[in-house]
């Protein structure tokens, strides 16, 4: 990318592991009998995290 370093800005990204949207999600629909989710985050659609790295490298 022409310098030492590289600063990426993420938002709405996830993988399997580790702490993300889609996963908090799943586990409070087990644990939780009802939700209440704001509906006034837009964003660009989510992507996985691999396919982030695999730009990068």
């Amino acid at each position: 990318m022409g310098g030492e370093y590289l600063i990426l800005r993420t938002s709405w990204v996830y993988a399997s592991h580790g702490k993300n949207f889609l996963l908090t999600m799943q586990r409070l629909l087990q644990e939780k009998p009802q939700m209440r989710i704001v509906a006034d985050q837009i964003a660009r659609r989510p992507g996985p995290a691999a396919s982030l790295t695999a730009r990068v490298h």
